[in-house]
């Protein structure tokens, strides 16, 4: 097996590089002998000396790292190589002047399955050196190899991190999707509302997850319980991305929020909860968890009842003012925490709310610092310039199964503009122009200048042959009366799609460097014969029951036997009622 997979790739390399396999030692030679930086140290070499500082401060950048080798560099048969030990073995390696450097990249690397720097660098170190070779490998490898679309980065980029700010209930309402398995009444999926000031939740199960059933829900219930919210965030779902979304929104006057595709930090609210959901239906018994749709609504006041880490208060509480009566308390007969003198309720609810909001402000304010401090340790990316080139993570069904799929889009993209000064998200478009524009966030984007740049080629378009007779008996091409090569009947085969418009002295696109030939006076294109229009007939009732067709004319009697009048038309005498206009 590996017989026959290394004739496989011998024989692709061979084939890929044409008739010429083997470089001849001469044209090696004279390579050297023209290279910018292999020439000063062929000189020196065969002086017999070693060049001074300053003779090595004139010559080029990269003579100093060669010359730094002296003592290993070698000539032989009129070739410089450089001695070194490789893997515990001695090596000759043949100092490669710089015109080969794509070549042996090409051919250790693209022709041997895209292996890593390492492996490559190993099967270069026990051939060829060149000043800073182990450099070039790995720029070569990580930034303009093509394979670079279809390989996982080892280390991701990621942007700091940025939060979505609120500072009232209802200012900000992340909704999203939360797909299960089937439950009893065909429940697949749970819609749910979280506000991001209080985090107080809503959770509707639903059949399914269009755009009229969560607007239903949002509009019908949820704003007639609660008040409509500020805004609106969600992922850009086509549920939430629809006609009918936008017209309530604007009747309402709630501004969407959106986050970025394939982003679902972005909209981080509704992503937890969804995660402490999961988690609470999974403890219900095995017997119930078919029914778990019948469950929800109990989870979900249990999770507004408690306290939440980020604020310090339980969202209840934040959103209406008080502590929830729950069984436990009624089993007690426990107190609740209302004023024993009713008439200072009003100003201690106002007191203590305030007191709380701004309590849970700050706390917030400090579980978000915590968090962002936490995850910008592992930050590794730079801020992207108008025209610099990305590629696109690769997130659709597109490039084949998934394990083989590309890991980046084929198609490179370009920066358009940044969002915000301090914004992760940028706009970016094809390269090639084609295409929309897309907002994406930074860690869904690598930087890819050292990529080539791939000119697109114009698809042909299906040639049409249509042989087309021009008469040239009255032209004369060469403007010369004893031309007797010229035949009366010349032959043109034009491939060039013409208008269904054009004339039949109209030449084709092929023979446009022709002299224009005389018009002749016979041949006068034909005019086709133009329909003539009829004018509409109007149905109307002279009398009642008795219907007449009369014409419609321009003039000022439209119909005869009536007066115009303004607004309507008059009948004739003996005749009954009036007809509108």
């Amino acid at each position: 097996m590996v017989q026959s997979l290394t004739t496989d790739i011998y024989a692709q390399n061979t084939s890929d590089l044409g008739e010429q396999i083997v470089i001849p030692k001469e044209e090696l030679k004279n390579s050297q002998q023209t290279d910018e930086i292999i020439q000063h140290a062929l000189k020196f070499l065969t002086l017999g000396r070693k060049p001074t500082q300053k003779e090595i401060r004139a010559a080029p950048a990269g003579v100093a790292t060669l010359l730094h080798e002296w003592r290993k560099l070698v000539i032989a048969d009129g070739l410089l190589y450089r001695d070194s030990v490789v893997a515990g073995q001695k090596r000759r390696q043949l100092v490669l002047p710089y015109k080969y450097h794509k070549i042996v990249l090409e051919q250790l690397h693209n022709k041997m399955g895209h292996l890593g720097t390492e492996r490559v660098c190993a099967l270069a170190r026990s051939r060829f050196y060149w000043p800073k070779m182990a450099k070039d490998i790995e720029h070569h490898i990580t930034k303009a190899c093509p394979c670079l679309k279809n390989k996982v980065p080892t280390v991701h980029d990621k942007a700091p991190m940025e939060h979505l700010k609120s500072t009232a209930p209802m200012e900000l309402v992340s909704v999203d999707y939360l797909k299960l398995e089937r439950s009893k009444g065909g429940y697949e999926y749970i819609l749910l509302l979280v506000d991001n000031f209080t985090r107080f939740a809503q959770a509707y199960p639903t059949q399914n997850k269009s755009g009229k059933t969560a607007a239903t829900k949002i509009f019908n219930d949820f704003a007639m319980k609660f008040g409509l919210p500020a805004k609106l965030h969600h992922d850009q779902g086509r549920e939430f991305e629809n006609q009918m979304f936008a017209e309530l929104q604007r009747l309402t006057g709630v501004t969407k929020s959106r986050a970025t595709p394939y982003h679902p930090e972005g909209n981080g609210q509704v992503e937890r909860l969804n995660r402490t959901l999961l988690s609470m239906l999974k403890t219900l018994p095995e017997d119930h968890k078919s029914n778990w749709a019948a469950h929800v609504n109990k989870m979900i006041f249990a999770y507004n009842s408690t306290k939440n880490d980020a604020t310090g208060f339980s969202p209840y509480f934040l959103l209406f003012g008080r502590n929830p009566r729950l069984p436990v308390d009624l089993m007690f007969d426990l107190p609740d925490d209302y004023p024993e003198r009713k008439s200072t309720f009003v100003q201690q609810w106002e007191h203590g709310m305030r007191k709380a909001y701004e309590a849970a402000a700050e706390n917030a304010a400090k579980a978000a610092l915590k968090g962002k401090t936490r995850y910008d340790k592992s930050v590794r990316s730079q801020a992207l310039l108008p025209g610099d080139r990305v590629l696109v993570r690769n997130l659709s069904e597109r490039g084949g199964p998934g394990k083989l799929r590309s890991y980046w889009e084929e198609t490179i993209h370009v920066v358009v503009r940044r969002m915000a000064d301090d914004s992760p998200v940028y706009e970016v478009r094809p390269e090639s122009g084609k295409g929309r524009t897309r907002v994406l966030h930074r860690n869904l984007l690598l930087q890819c200048d050292g990529l080539p740049i791939t000119v697109p080629q114009p698809k042909p378009s299906k040639p049409t042959s249509r042989m087309q007779n021009v008469d040239s008996g009255n032209r004369d091409v060469n403007n010369s009366d004893d031309d007797d090569e010229s035949s009366d009947d010349e032959l043109y085969i034009d491939f060039t799609p013409q208008s269904r418009n054009q004339g039949t002295s109209a030449l084709p696109a092929r023979v446009r460097h022709l002299p224009q030939p005389e018009p002749s006076p016979v041949s006068t294109p034909v005019q086709p014969e133009r329909r003539q229009r009829v004018p509409p007939k109007r149905f109307t009732y002279d009398q009642l029951g008795v219907p007449s067709i009369y014409e419609m004319n321009t003039g000022v009697q439209a119909y005869p036997g009536y007066q115009i009048n303004p607004g309507y038309v008059t009948a004739p005498p003996g005749v009954h009622g009036y007809q509108f206009v």
